[in-house]
């Protein structure tokens, strides 16, 4: 274990469940796998329960305030006062939070600081605040090529930029069972060919185009997880082949009961040109067949040697991409493997060790 220590700062309330907490927790055990001592400080009522909340496997400490003054900049200033009274011994400081990043860089500039970025500024206050002061941190991670594209657009120095795609651990997807027992375990047909969807359930996500799939193929089952919605619910009740089975907290099993995974998104999505979906890694990782809505943020990682893309809002496309995978199977084998080769490369230790040898640089 390296003598140098990583303290991420995140400005959030751990106790919710959104997908940017599980990425910063995931960076964080990252950090620890390559040898650098790392520390998360954030906002948590519940600390005690975060470990099993979030599946933390190694030893990086955590360290939770309980309250959140609520107002989004008050809440970092806390942040950087508890810093320099218990925490300035860090050498390194990461961050998804900009005012908390140039409060560390402006008193102390001797530390490093890496900002993290997922989205172009939309307010004025704040696209000036980057325009004007992102530049003097040490570097600026960005999850998307079409994020850098959309922050020089903006005006923003680019000298400091780094891209970066999200990750996954291989080991939490390419779990060791067979298919029919995944099925037996979660209650699914056994012998249906099974289109599979897991995550947000909002209709920016093209639900409701896989819906108008299932009605065009009653012999495929489709199966949804995630959070409960009435359209959903209304449209189970008249198809027998559209399941709906509500939150999972074991994706690794859902995928592997699969024999299709569906990855839809439409032009709604607020930050469908910016993106870099955990949900797409984590399926590269099962190798089952993948069809993704085609978008460039995609295009960015996959391509059509690997997955099967479609047009979004499309639901005859979409039926086609079925089609076409039950027909050659030879192609669909040739096509998982190589998307799973590739997740390879971006796992979350990888990523975290090229941020580590840009803050050893």
């Amino acid at each position: 274990m390296s003598n140098y220590k990583i303290l991420y700062a995140r400005n959030a309330d751990f106790d919710i469940d959104q997908a940017n907490r599980v990425q910063v927790v995931k960076m964080c055990q990252a950090f620890q796998e390559n040898g650098y001592k790392t520390t998360l400080l954030a906002f948590s009522k519940n600390p005690e329960k975060i470990k099993e909340k979030y599946k933390i496997k190694n030893n990086f400490q955590t360290i939770f305030l309980k309250q959140k003054i609520g107002f989004f900049v008050f809440d970092d200033i806390v942040l950087f006062f508890l810093f320099i009274i218990k925490y300035r011994i860090f050498e390194y400081i990461y961050t998804r939070d900009i005012t908390f990043a140039l409060l560390v860089k402006l008193f102390f500039k001797n530390k490093k600081v890496f900002y993290e970025m997922h989205d172009v500024p939309e307010r004025c206050w704040w696209k000036w605040i980057h325009k004007r002061f992102s530049s003097k941190l040490d570097h600026v991670i960005l999850i998307s090529q079409g994020l850098k594209d959309g922050l020089i657009k903006l005006g923003l120095d680019q000298n400091n930029f780094k891209i970066l795609q999200d990750g996954v651990n291989l080991s939490e997807f390419d779990i060791p069972i067979f298919k029919e027992d995944a099925r037996k375990k979660i209650d699914l047909p056994p012998e249906k060919i099974i289109v599979t969807y897991v995550g947000s359930t909002k209709e920016d996500r093209d639900i409701p185009t896989l819906i108008e799939t299932a009605k065009k193929m009653p012999g495929i089952c489709f199966v949804i997880f995630g959070k409960d919605q009435e359209y959903i619910r209304k449209a189970t009740t008249e198809m027998s082949n559209l399941l709906f089975k509500g939150y999972t907290d074991n994706p690794a099993l859902v995928y592997k009961a699969a024999d299709i995974l569906f990855a839809g998104y439409t032009k709604k999505v607020p930050t469908i040109n910016y993106m870099s979906p955990l949900k797409i890694f984590e399926y590269m990782a099962t190798k089952r067949s993948i069809i993704v809505a085609d978008f460039p943020r995609i295009r960015e990682v996959l391509d059509e040697s690997e997955v099967y893309f479609y047009e979004s809002e499309n639901s005859a496309d979409i039926a086609s991409k079925i089609k076409e995978i039950i027909k050659n199977k030879d192609i669909v084998n040739l096509k998982t493997l190589k998307a799973f080769e590739k997740s390879k490369k971006y796992t979350w230790k990888e990523r975290a060790r090229k941020i580590i040898l840009l803050m050893k640089n």
